[in-house]
Order: C-alpha cells, then structure tokens, then sequence
C-alpha cells in the first residue's frame, strides 16, 4: 500500500504535464523533443505504453468458466490515451500529418522515430562541423566561450556528448595565434583541465596579454604624431605641440604643483584608471555613434602653423580633420580637380557629395532575403508575363503567375489580353480560399495596371487582403514572381526544344513546367517540394512521361465505326489540370484528346523525326519573318481592264515544249514509286538548291514526306492573328509549305499554256515577273492554306503598246447586303464558290513578254522569254480580260447583266431564278431552287477551274453566321487585324466611337507618321460594310487623310478603342412580317467649323434588314437648316431610286411605295407642296427631283421626331444612351448566343413570315 501510494504522488497532473511540453516537434529537433518526453512519460508510468513493453491485455478473461470483460485491458486502453494526448500535443501542424490514423502510443512513436530520427543524426553532424570551425576572432574569450558550450549543450542534448579531450582540443584551436605559447603550456600540462577551469584561465590570460599590449580604437585619436614647427622653450611648453603624452589629461601641463590628482577614467567616471586601459573599453567603442566623433577629434595634439596657405592636419587616429582655415572645410578643390576621385579613396566615411550623386547615381544594392512566411497564403507574389510574340492555337498571349510564399506553390493562368486578368484573380482567390480553408493576408505584386486599377483594389479592400506594390522600376522587390517567371519559362522551352513541339504550345509546356516545378523538391524547403510543404502529402512521380512524346491513347469511343483504328497516334503535351488525364494532342484534326487509357512511347518524337532534317530554330522561324503588309482583304486592283476583241490563234505549245522530258509531277509508274514514298524523299527540294546553284529543272518536287507531315503539324491549329507571310523567295529555304503552293501554281500555268518560252526579242518591253505569297484563313481565323501567286510586274508595261484599255466592274457592298437580305426574307440557300487562277482565263489581244519566273528558269535556254497567251496576275488589263471571259459564259448560259450593278447576273426561267454576285474570283450563288444550283454549278466547273466552298461563311472579310431567325454578318477577324497593326490589342474599351466633345480641326502639331494613320483609317472605312455605327467617325477621319495632326491620330486611336469593345458586333438580316422600303434622312447644318458645310446621313432598310447607308459632308455652303435637310433627302432619294431599280430587276419589289422619314418639317412640306417659295429659290433645282417622286407616287414622305430619327447617328457624335440606342435600332448587335447548325447550311424550310413576292412580268 505504501508503495502504491507513493507511486501516486510522484505522477503529475495532466495540466501540468502539458504545461511542461515546451518543445514542439519538427524536422529539426527531434532529439531535443525525445529527450523532453521520455521522462516525463517514464513519470507517468507510461513509457511502456510507448516502447511495447507492456502489450495491450485481452479484451475478456475467463472466470468461473465464464467469459468476463478484462478491467486490465481497459485501465491499459485509458492509460495508452494518456499516452496519445501527450504525444499529441508536442506536434507541430507539420508532425500531425505524418500520424493521421494512427490509434496507439506505440504506433504514434513508431511513425515519428521512422519520419524524424534521420533528419537529427545530419543535424549532429552539422553541430559537429560548426563546432571544429568555430574560432574567436575579434571577439573576446567570454563570448566566444559562451558560444563554444552552446554547442557542446547541443550535442549533449541530442545524445552525442563531446568529450573534456575533444573540448580542451578545439576550444584551444579556436583561440588563434595570439594564444599560441600558451595554449602550448595547457597542452602539455600533467593534469587535464575541466572545460570550466580552461575558460577560466583563458579568460586570466586574455587580461594579462592586454595589460602588456593595450588597444588603441580606432576611433579614438590616443596617440598624436609629433611636428616639428617653430615651437621652442620648456619642456611644458613642448608638451603642447610635440609630448607623447596619451588622453587628454597632459600631465606636463602643471609642473609647479608636486601631488597629482589620481587619474580619471572619463569613459566609465571612475577614478584609477586611464581611459585606454579601462576594461570597458571595447564595448564603449563598439556602441559610439556618430555624434561623438567631433569631441573625439579634440584629443589629437595641437599644431601650429605659420604658412600662408590653408593646411589640413589629418588626425590618424579619427575620421574627423582639421584646418586652420575655417573658408577650406566646404572647398574639396583638390578632390575636384581629380574628377570627383571616389571618397573611399581618400576617407573610410565620406561627406555626401552633390556632383557625385547627380553624375554616378547608381541602384542600391539587395540584400539576401531568407525570410518566409509562417503559412500558408499569408503572403501571395503575383506577376503577368507577356505579351507572347507567338499566340498559342486558343488565343493566349499572356500567363500570369501566382506563388505562395510560405510553400513556394505555383499557380499558372494563362490570359488572352490583360483585362482578363481580374477574371482569373477572383476564381484564383475563390479557389485557394475553399481548397486550404484560409485567405490571402498580403497580396504582392508590381505597379501594372492591372493591379493598380480601381477595380482590383477595391475587390482587394473588400476581401481585407493588403495589397502592397514593388517600386516603380524595381523588379527585384517582386523578385519571387520573377525568378518564377524564368524558371517557367526556361523549363517549357527546354521541353519544346527537346520535342521541337512548335512554338504555338508554349502554354501546354508552361502549363506542364508548372505542374512539375510544383512537385520536385528544393533546398529552400528543407528538400521538401511545394505540393508537399502545401498540402502535407508527398506527390507521387509515377504518372511523369515526357513531354512531346509519342501517345497512343485509346479512342474506341469516338471512331466512326467498329472497324476503324482504337487509337491514333497523339503528342503528349501535358497534363489536365481538371482531369485524372493526359492531354494528347491529334495533330491531323487538331483536336485535343484528355484520357487516362494512353500507351507512350517516349523515346520517339513525332515533331523531331517530322522535322530532322532542319535544326531547332528553323522550326519557329516561320513566326520570326519579316512583318505583314497591312490591307483590306481585296482581289487585284477592280479598276483595271484591256481591249475586248477575241483573242488571237496562238501556238499550241505550253511551258514545257522544248522539254519533253520535264516532269511536273510525279510519274505513276512503278520505277518512280519509289521516289514518291517518304522513306526516300529528299530533305531538300529542287527549289532550295536553284536559288544558289544553276538549276537542272525548271521544277520542284513536293513529294518529301518532310513537307506532308510539318504541312498537316503546322495548319492543325487556328491562329488568331495571321502569321507574316513572306516577302522574300529565301524564306523557302525554312518553309515547305510556300514550295508546294509555288509548286501548285507553277502547274496550273502549264495546265493553261499561259506562255510559251521564245527568244529575247531585242527591241520590245520585257515585263518582270515576281512570287507573291498570301495565307488565306478560315473565318475563325485559322490558317486555311498557303497560296502563292507568280504576278507579272505590271508598273513596267507601256500604254498603247502593252495594254489599252483596263476598267473592270466590281459589286458594289450595297448589292451584296440587297442580295443575302432577299435570301433571307426568301428562305434561300446561299453558296460560295471560288475560281482558281481566274486571270489566267483570260485571253489578251496584245503581243506582252516577260521574264521566266524566279526559281523556274529553264537550264537549257536561261535567256529566254516568256511569251503571254493568257492574262497573268499583275498585268493591267488582266482583271478587264477575266471578266469580258466570265461575262460572255454567263450571257451564253442565260445570265443577264444589272443594269444598276454589273457585276451583278440575274437568271430567270419561268418560276426559276438565281442571282449571282461576282467580285473578280470570288462567286456568291443563291436561288429558289436547289437543283437549279447544282446544275449551274456543274456546268460552271467544266468552264473553269473552281472550288465548291459550301454554304456561304467568308467572304471578303465578312464572316457570314447562319442562324435560326436569319443571318449574322460581321468582321471580327477583320477587326483584330487593325487593332493588331495600331498595336491595340490590349487597349481599353470605349462605349463611343468619338466623345461630344471631339472635333476635327485642321490646326495641331502633324502627325509623325502619316501613312501609319492613311493605312488604319481606310482599313476602318473597310470596316464599316457591316458596321455602320462607325461611319460617322470614320468619315471624319478621312476629311484629314493629306495632313493628319497628333490629335487626328488619338481620335483614330478612341475609334479603335471602341472597335475593342464591339469586336464581335455585325448586322443582323432576319425574316420580316411586312417586307417593304423604309428610309432614314437627316443633317446636322453648318457642322463643320471651318467650312461650315453640312454633314448628311441616311439609311435605307429592306424588310427591317439595313441594306444601305452613308455619312457623308457636302459639297456646298447651305444658308439655312432647312437647304441642308433638303439637300439630305435628296441623296437618300436617289439612294431608294437605285435600290428600287435593282429590287425590279430582280424581281423582288414590294408592293407598297418607298417611304423616307425625315426630322425638318420645313423640308417636307417643300417635298409635298409643289408652290413655290422665295425662301427655297436659292435651292439647285437639281435637288427637286424629290418633289418629282412624291408627286409621281414613287415616294412617300413623313415626319419622324428627332429623338427617334436613327440618321442622326450618321451626322454628329451622340452621348452614349442616345447612340447606344440608334445602333440597336440599326441591328448592329454582337453576335447571337446560340448559332444554328454548324455553319454550313442556312436554314431552307419555307418561311412562315411573308415574303417579297417575285414578279415575272
């Protein structure tokens, strides 16, 4: 009992016990944490719980052959818990991960012996190394024998105990020289001494060595030199200027008096002692400041001088000097005429000088910042990088990056422009907040804009983050991000260089960069990586495969059939960061395949064996070539034509007459198989190795399976900015596809017989001849194909000798709104059709030469020329003789011609009826019936060479969408072009094309570069076939195209700004339920400033659909409102005149008279009342044809108030309700949510709305 009662004494409370556990355990202190629990588990009678000495009992015990529940058993359970709680609460956060599921004290310690123990065996070797180079130094024996026991303490601690011999060894080493003889005498003494004794005796010996050696502080000036000036008389008078005297107390001073005052120490005010052997000397000058210096300077002797220049007497003992002359301290003359020498040079602690600071101001350096934060999120480094000069297959230019400082995890989100920025922030910051259950504390970053705006700010003020900013021109301040940056970035090139993936992937490497980065471990984590030190679990690396590789992932799920191939093979690029997947990329179809059924093969590369005989860099120098005209999409030059008398009889020979032997492709005979197969195809063309030796063929061959497979690797992917295209023959030496597009063009000239190769005549004009290149895209803006065109230098042909007449009509952009208006109100389909080589159609009646096409000179007669049976590209009457060539069959087939449009064919045959729309090459077919279509078509193509392009979807420029109600046209494309060109493709958005307050005026400082501002002006003039709201502004920009000014160029910059912010708006043609005319007229009188003419506007609607408009100033001075309204109905008139005469002959007017809408009732009363008024005679009579059409019934005229007046958005700048307003009544809309189909067929079902009746008769 008694012993049992002592036992229960010596246990302590629980409170207690928990208060006492003051060691947390972590990676480094294990041992330390060990030593604090074995005790008092051992106290507690539970260490047996802890080492398995005392298993757990069974559950039941057996009593009177009955089974009963062990108390034994339970007593251990509640004991093994008091274990547990113990253990458990000596854990860091770090140290709870690695025993999460465990139940028992044994299995407790157990895991934490395996996970801690060899992290504190490194942790005595280190202890023991900083040890043995431990050494004194400046410091005294004191501190650095308190520094040399905590160490020793250390290793005790942890059970490594140093020896009193090891002790006495490096402890002696560490004392340094000035201690050798007698750390000599300690060695060899008889008898060892206790550490406590040594230090002792080390300490007895450091006074010693400095009563016999005093220091002088270099600080302080106890020692002046002597002079020797003109100073003369007693030895007390010498004292003054040359004594060896020390302090300031002159103890010759006074040689009357024969007692001495004892001396006073004036550092520690005591009696005794000198200052310079005060023992507290080392620290009192460790701790002076600076502001005792000038007191100090006044213990150097005195000296005394008699010249009559300034001196300066430099105190060697002190960084302050003096002069005897007080005007020299602010005059470093000497120091200026060196050029400013460095201060270091002359004094340890300059003066701040004013000339070097403005002439070698330099950045301060950084100092090495180990800090981290304590968890996570509680500081977040932020930074964007971009933009890209290569934009990724989706769009992207930028990425920004977000890491966690605490675990050095990394976030990474790629952006398509900068205002998308805020989007990814807030789902970042929603992300992390739900995932690790805390908030971002402090949010650092640079001073972008994108961080700086309003915004941003005031998000982070609501979410209570701080939010703190690098130094304007300071990156080092967010040197995390920054060093993110270029570890990203240098992986991912490294993997896409490794692969040759092309340039176009760069997020995918990123992206995978990132994924890897987070997982690998780093020395700034203790060897832990970021996902470990963030979410408390070791990653695993068993799903890693090389990027780029090749993969086979298994698609039996998307094949067409049960027969086709289960799997493809892809490109590995990466991992999907919301799938348990590979993404494997399908270069053929361009489609992106996300799987974990994949099969890799990493040691072969696709890109690598499609590309091996070119090195890394030429795989991205297609994106690197020089920068891309700027221009509308546009056909050669409309206005250019030639004489129309039948073309001449002509030899029949072709290009290739005089070599029989030449071949353009390739045989299919079974000899030549051979050299079509990809296993020996020639790395390098025939064309390559004609641009710089004598070619032995005037053609190429592009039968290299090297060309196939980059051609189908390189076009997989949409581009959402067009690549340069060429400028020059020698970038074929990079790009394969411009060899096969030279290639196909070569071959469609010898198909044509376009020439026939004659010698040079002597007296005649030789026209040049050159390649042009085009990439012609898809409406989403991918590359759709490579084209290039062999055009004759038309500049150098002579009028009436090489060409006579060249004028060739186009379709007007009226005429094709008109035409896809009735399609839609009929419920036709429309049909796109293209003619390749046009020009080459075309039949010349002059006698023309030209030079043999660069590249394709023939070996055998390299002086000859090319003698033209057809019109080439390039030549002026070219685009005349094409068109006299289509015309003629269209009129053969039944075809007739507009009269109000000539580019504009009509065919009808009884209820049948088609239009045709020709602008050049490019066709535009639709009609009532489909068979009627198809049939034309058929016929079309055995004429000339076209292609069937499908449903109407591009056409110059304008992106035709199919939609459920109709059809929707806009330029988007088009549009990111220009503001691609002006370098604003991340500007800021406007609601307004121009402010009310914007006016254009000649007067402004010019603009430096005027073609820059020629060039994006006409291409917005482009811009406005489908988007009207802009025609106002537009047209004041054109007003100054001879002399822009600066501030011409910014208003051209604030249009632009809007073009961002409606990039995707178009017109919008739907199906109407009353088809009729209805016209929009209005002025805006006097508007100009400096000429004061008028500014007209009009639009004209077609079944609802807007089909025509204008924004247009006048020609002449109106005297009052009513003359400039007036004037504006007129030209909106005879706009509706024309319309008329076009929908008649088409057959499509409606029933009901045209009706003009105009704001000026003066205006039309004019317009209705046929008297005559003194007020309108200074009206040209030309301009009352209007009242003409209203007498005639051919027009009808009404009143509209002026806030409903939609013109008006043609003759001034609106404020922005107003004109948001009129551009949704224009049907200038973005585009409709959900489109119908797939774009390629309009919906044909019979409308359900009435339609525009067709008059035969």
């Amino acid at each position: 009992m008694s012993s049992s009662s002592t036992t229960t004494e010596t246990k302590l409370p629980m409170a207690t016990i928990l208060h006492m556990l003051t060691i947390k355990l972590s990676s480094t202190n294990y041992l330390y944490w060990q030593n604090q629990l074995l005790p008092l588990l051992a106290n507690q009678e539970l260490l047996g719980h802890v080492d398995g000495s005392i298993p757990l009992p069974p559950k039941t015990i057996t009593l009177d052959s009955k089974e009963q529940p062990n108390p034994a058993h339970s007593a251990w359970l509640v004991s093994d818990q008091q274990a547990v709680l113990i253990l458990n609460s000596s854990l860091t956060e770090e140290a709870v991960a690695e025993i999460l599921g465990l139940s028992t004290a044994r299995q407790i310690w157990t895991a934490l012996e395996a996970a801690y123990s060899n992290t504190s065996l490194e942790r005595m070797h280190l202890l023991r190394d900083n040890l043995r180079q431990l050494t004194k130094g400046s410091s005294t024996v004191a501190v650095y024998g308190r520094k040399f026991k905590a160490i020793c303490d250390q290793l005790s601690a942890i059970g490594h105990p140093v020896s009193d011999t090891d002790k006495t060894h490096w402890f002696l080493c560490g004392l340094g020289p000035t201690f050798e003889s007698w750390s000599t005498a300690i060695r060899t003494a008889r008898e060892p001494l206790s550490f406590r004794e040594l230090l002792t005796k080390a300490e007895s010996q450091e006074q010693f060595l400095l009563t016999l050696h005093p220091p002088t502080p270099p600080t302080v000036a106890f020692v002046a030199q002597q002079t020797h000036h003109r100073s003369s008389g007693s030895p007390a008078n010498r004292s003054r200027s040359g004594s060896t005297g020390s302090g300031s107390y002159n103890r010759g001073s006074n040689p009357s008096k024969g007692t001495r005052r004892p001396p006073h120490c004036q550092l520690c005010r005591t009696n005794g002692h000198y200052a310079n052997k005060c023992p507290k000397l080392s620290s009192f000058v460790a701790s002076t400041s600076d502001s005792e210096g000038i007191a100090r300077a006044f213990h150097a002797q005195c000296h005394v001088s008699n010249d009559d220049e300034p001196d300066w007497i430099a105190d060697t003992g002190a960084d302050i000097h003096m002069t005897d002359n007080t005007g020299s301290k602010n005059k470093p003359t000497s120091r200026s005429r060196l050029g400013c020498l460095s201060f270091t040079s002359i004094l340890p602690k300059p003066n701040l000088c004013s000339p070097c600071q403005l002439a070698k101001a330099h950045k301060l350096p950084f100092e090495a910042n180990e800090k981290r934060a304590s968890n996570p999120l509680d500081l977040v480094h932020c930074d964007l990088w971009g933009p890209s000069p290569i934009i990724t297959n989706d769009g992207y230019k930028y990425y920004v990056v977000f890491v966690d400082d605490y675990s050095r995890f990394s976030w990474l989100y790629p952006l398509k422009t900068k205002t998308e920025f805020y989007t990814v922030l807030q789902t970042f910051l929603r992300l992390v907040q739900t995932q690790l259950s805390r908030k971002v504390k402090v949010f650092q970053s640079d001073g972008g804009t994108e961080f700086t705006n309003k915004i941003v700010q005031k998000f982070f003020n609501e979410n209570g983050t701080f939010q703190r900013f690098s130094c304007p021109y300071t990156a080092a301040q967010n040197g995390r991000a920054e060093r993110k940056h270029r570890h990203i970035v240098e992986t991912g090139l490294a993997m896409l260089f490794h692969a040759r993936v092309p340039i176009t992937h760069w997020v995918d490497a990123f992206s995978t960069a990132t994924y890897i980065i987070n997982r690998l471990p780093t020395k700034v984590l203790n060897e832990k990586s970021p996902f470990e030190m963030l979410f408390s679990i070791t990653p695993s690396y068993t799903n890693f495969r090389v990027f780029g590789c090749c993969v086979y992932p298994y698609l039996r799920d998307y094949a067409p059939h049960k027969l086709a191939p289960r799997s493809i093979p892809c490109i590995f690029l990466g991992y999907a960061p919301q799938y348990k997947g590979y993404k494997c990329f399908d270069p053929a179809s361009s489609r992106m395949y996300v799987t974990r059924h994949a099969r890799f093969d990493e040691n072969f590369f696709p890109y690598v064996s499609s590309s091996s005989h070119t090195n890394i860099a030429n795989l991205f120098l297609s994106t690197f070539n020089e920068p891309t005209s700027f221009s509308p999409p546009s056909s050669p030059t409309p206005n250019q034509t030639n004489h129309t008398s039948p073309p001449t009889s002509s030899p029949s020979c072709c290009i290739c007459d005089h070599h029989p032997s030449t071949q353009l492709h390739p045989s299919t005979s079974s000899t030549d198989n051979s050299s079509s197969s990809p296993t020996s195809s020639s790395p390098t063309s025939p064309l390559i190795s004609s641009l710089n030796t004598p070619p032995s063929s005037p053609t190429i061959s592009p039968t290299s399976s090297t060309s196939s497979s980059l051609s189908h690797i390189s076009d997989s992917a949409p581009s959402p900015v067009a690549p340069p295209h060429p400028m020059a023959i020698k970038v074929l030496q990079k790009n394969p596809h411009w060899i096969h597009a030279m290639q196909t063009e070569y071959n469609a000239l010898h198909k044509n017989c376009t020439w026939t190769l004659v010698p040079r005549p002597s007296t005649t004009n030789i026209v040049g001849s050159k390649w042009v290149f085009r990439i012609k895209y898809r409406p989403d803006g991918s590359i759709g194909r490579h084209k290039a065109r062999l055009v004759a230098q038309g500049f150098t042909q002579i009028p009436g000798l090489d060409f006579n007449h060249t004028f060739s009509p186009v379709v007007k952009a009226s005429t094709i709104r008109i035409v896809l208006s009735l399609a839609v109100i009929n419920g036709w389909s429309l049909k796109q059709l293209d003619v390749d080589n046009a020009f080459l159609n075309g039949h010349i009646s002059e006698t023309i030469y030209m030079e043999q096409p660069p590249g394709f000179v023939d070996p055998k007669l390299p002086n000859h020329v090319c003698k033209l049976n057809k019109a080439l590209y390039g030549l002026k009457q070219a685009p005349r003789a094409w068109f006299h060539r289509l015309s003629t069959f269209l009129l053969s087939y039944g075809f007739k011609c507009s009269r109000a449009d000539p580019s504009l064919f009509i065919f009808l045959d009884g209820d049948s009826i088609m239009y045709l729309l020709v602008y050049v090459d490019d066709l535009i077919l639709t009609g009532n019936k489909s068979t009627l279509l198809s049939n034309f078509t058929t016929r079309l193509h055995q004429e000339f060479a076209i292609k069937d392009l499908g449903s109407l979807n591009y056409f110059l420029g304008l992106e035709v969408m199919h939609t459920t109600k109709g059809l929707f046209l806009s330029q988007t494309k088009y549009a990111n072009d220009i503001l691609a060109r002006a370098g604003l493709t991340d500007t800021k958005p406007v609601p307004t094309p121009l402010s009310t307050s914007d006016t254009f005026t000649k007067e402004g400082t010019p603009y430096s570069d005027p073609t820059l501002y020629r060039s994006l002006v006409g291409a917005l003039q482009y811009l406005t076939i489908t988007r009207p709201d802009l025609s106002y502004a537009v047209n004041q920009a054109c007003q100054h195209l001879h002399s822009p000014t600066e501030k011409h160029f910014q208003l051209v910059k604030r249009i632009l700004r809007y073009v961002k912010g409606t990039i995707s708006h178009g017109l919008v043609f739907t199906r109407p339920t009353t088809p009729s005319i209805l016209g929009y007229s209005d002025a805006d009188w006097a508007r100009c400033i400096e000429t004061r003419r008028s500014t007209y506007g009009y639009s004209v609607f077609l079944g609802g659909n807007l089909v025509s408009w204008s924004a247009k100033k006048q020609p002449t001075v109106s005297r009052s409102s009513c003359e400039s309204e007036y004037r504006a109905m007129a030209n909106a008139a005879a706009e509706i005149v024309w319309i008329t005469h076009l929908l008649q002959e088409l057959h499509a007017l409606p029933p009901s008279r045209p009706t003009l809408l105009c704001d000026n009732k003066s205006a039309l009363f004019m317009s209705q009342n046929p008297v005559s008024h003194k007020r309108a005679k200074h009206i040209d009579l030309d301009y009352h044809f209007v009242r003409e059409l209203v007498m005639s019934g051919k027009l009808h005229t009404k009143f509209i108030p002026t806030k409903l007046q939609l013109a008006d958005i043609f003759t001034k700048s609106l404020p922005r309700p107003l004109f948001e307003q009129f551009r949704d009544l224009l049907r200038v809309q973005p585009p409709p949510f959900r489109l119908q189909g797939d774009n390629n067929q309009c919906q044909s079902s019979p409308p359900t709305t009435p339609t525009i009746s067709l008059n035969h008769t």
